[in-house]
């Protein structure tokens, strides 16, 4: 019996879209609670949380993506995840409630823009809908993130 190469993602809400990122890119997900705001940085930087004795600045997705602010929920989270050069990033994102498991064939190597020039490297479809993987590295390195980890160091 062959098995089949899975891979993990961590599924998000944007809107009526689904996102997914790779759980090899997750170093943390935490609380909402755990992020200390400030007003003194340019959206969709909007603070910062510790990790490890570090300060990782976070940015809203949905800010980034819609110039609307995620909504302050229960199932919102801080995805702290290895942005380029493996430097930490945090994501604040909707709906992170759940981690599926993608059999490899499933994904489909697709580069697309979401809303807010969010970048897609892939796409798979679970349960019915199509799962958008974010693109990381073209994440961090898109100018206003860039200011953001400038401004946090």
């Amino acid at each position: 019996m062959s098995r089949l190469s899975r891979r993990q993602f961590v599924l998000l809400n944007l809107q009526d879209q689904t996102l997914a990122i790779d759980t090899r890119r997750v170093i943390n997900v935490m609380p909402l609670y755990v992020l200390h705001r400030s007003g003194q940085l340019r959206p969709p930087c909007v603070g910062n949380v510790e990790y490890r004795d570090q300060a990782v600045p976070v940015l809203d997705v949905s800010l980034l993506a819609s110039g609307v602010p995620s909504k302050q929920a229960l199932s919102t989270r801080v995805i702290v995840v290895r942005g380029a050069d493996e430097i930490p990033l945090g994501l604040e994102a909707e709906g992170v409630t759940e981690i599926v498991k993608v059999a490899e064939q499933d994904i489909v190597v697709e580069r697309a823009s979401l809303p807010g020039n969010l970048d897609v490297e892939a796409v798979f479809h679970n349960q019915g809908k199509k799962v958008y993987v974010l693109d990381l590295e073209r994440l961090a390195r898109m100018d206003n993130v860039r200011h953001c980890l400038m401004a946090m160091s």
